[in-house]
């Protein structure tokens, strides 16, 4: 059985590489905890940029479309930023403000933007196939990237 553990001293937080699966071990306040998780997991989540693909998948999708081309450009951005707002508003709403805050600490310690990781992190649920071909060909998603 292959094992490998890393510790976050700072926290005590721990993570286990156990027969191919990462297992994180996070202890502290909200904020503690995904700082921990960032720290620990840095390469991995900057490898895979599911967090910016996620975050800003609506902004691109919108401005790589005809719709975009139509669009007189003074409106495009706005039309943009209403299209980022109306999908991910409602699933931020429903997140804990301590969900909020592990998250954003997550971006702290990987340098990533808190937006659009929060993003990333409550839109994923919906684009989950195609998230998962931004993974290397080793490597199996099993259940949604947090």
């Amino acid at each position: 059985m292959e094992r490998k553990v890393r510790e976050d001293p700072a926290t005590g937080s721990t993570l286990e590489l156990r027969n191919g699966f990462h297992i994180l071990n996070l202890r502290g306040s909200p904020y503690h905890r995904g700082f921990a998780h960032g720290r620990l997991l840095k390469e991995e989540i900057l490898e895979s940029n599911i967090s910016g693909y996620y975050g800003n998948f609506h902004l691109a999708f919108y401005r790589s479309s005809d719709l975009n081309k139509k669009t007189p450009s003074f409106l495009r951005n706005t039309i943009g930023e209403i299209l980022q707002w109306w999908y991910y508003s409602p699933p931020e709403k429903l997140c804990l403000e301590e969900t909020k805050e592990e998250v954003f600490a997550v971006a702290d310690a990987t340098g990533l933007d808190g937006k659009d990781t929060l993003e990333g992190n409550t839109g994923t649920g919906y684009y989950g196939a195609p998230g998962s071909r931004l993974l290397r060909g080793d490597k199996e998603a099993l259940g949604i990237f947090r």
